[in-house]
């Protein structure tokens, strides 16, 4: 009778291992497609002025079907097509790392006050920076290696260090100069090409970005789905149970074209398709379906881990 146990388990062991290996190798192939598509398409629509309206052929999609409606604010940060160069130096950015490590403290002070309760602590704070750093205080990312989406400035960079990151590499559509060691600055179609090698990251970080994904606002490539893609592209570069702290708007379902999305009951739950929600920083259900302008931002901090089982 043992030995007939000692055999199952031994097959179920096998056949579970078999399973996650399939998995493993299709997630692989898929990823190397997904990112040289990215980076074809990077290349293919860089230097572009963002157009002022979507084009129609992408509208139905755009809306998903029309449940999502659509109003206008355009924004060119292309430079009419030029592109931009954000520029910041060592000393700069060491002031920022300095700020960081102080609002670390007070943020640490205000957890310790409700015994490290975080769904008490962030009530105290309107800001999304406020609540990432009530996320990490909870989530550590110490030696870790990390990745930031989108960035104009180095501050989410600068948290990230100051939290304890052994280093930073910043993907974004402008040019940067972030002069510091512990930071790397490339654009999304190099980023891709040199990732077909995939997980790779410790943490990821997208801080009001994703949202614009796909609009052409910063010169990326017009697509009606490239918040999606980008998330899935996401989890193509993060380890195994890697986390990924993401910020977008929350409210009811809208498409400002071009400033962003809003993700409500609709868009929402697709962007979160495929993850592992640990976390929601600053999260007030009712504001998800609060009927307000889409001015006014609303940002919580939702932690996510990359199972790549599923």
């Amino acid at each position: 009778m043992n030995w007939c146990l000692s055999l199952l388990l031994v097959l179920a062991f096998l056949l579970s291992w078999l399973t996650r290996d399939k998995i493993s190798k299709e997630r692989s192939q898929r990823c190397a497609e997904v990112m040289k598509n990215a980076s074809t398409t990077a290349v293919s629509s860089s230097g572009e002025t963002p157009p002022h309206s979507p084009p129609t052929n992408i509208l139905q999609s755009l809306t998903i079907n029309n449940f999502v409606p659509l109003e206008f604010y355009y924004v060119d940060d292309t430079n009419k097509g030029k592109g931009t160069h954000y520029k910041y130096s060592r000393d700069d950015i060491e002031h920022f790392i300095h700020q960081a490590d102080n609002r670390k403290s007070i943020i640490y002070n205000t957890l310790q006050q409700v015994d490290g309760d975080v769904n008490q602590a962030w009530k105290h704070y309107t800001k999304s920076v406020d609540w990432l750093m009530m996320a990490l205080h909870t989530y550590p990312i110490r030696g870790s290696e990390v990745v930031v989406f989108g960035s104009t400035e180095p501050w989410i960079e600068a948290i990230a260090l100051a939290f304890g990151a052994s280093h930073v590499t910043t993907v974004e559509y402008n040019r940067l100069t972030y002069d510091h060691p512990h930071i790397t600055t490339t654009t999304p179609n190099t980023f891709y090409q040199n990732h077909y090698e995939n997980l790779h990251y410790d943490a990821a970080f997208s801080i009001s970005s994703f949202d614009h994904d796909g609009l052409g606002r910063y010169g990326d490539p017009i697509d009606p789905n490239a918040d999606m893609t980008a998330m899935q592209l996401v989890r193509c570069v993060l380890k195994p149970n890697g986390l990924l702290f993401l910020t977008v708007p929350i409210g009811p379902d809208v498409i400002v074209w071009n400033l962003h999305r809003r993700y409500g009951t609709v868009r929402l739950p697709k962007l979160l398709e495929k993850w592992t929600q640990e976390d929601v920083v600053g999260w007030d259900i009712e504001r998800l379906t609060r009927n307000v302008s889409w001015r006014i931002s609303y940002e919580p901090v939702f932690v996510l881990r990359n199972s790549i089982d599923v």
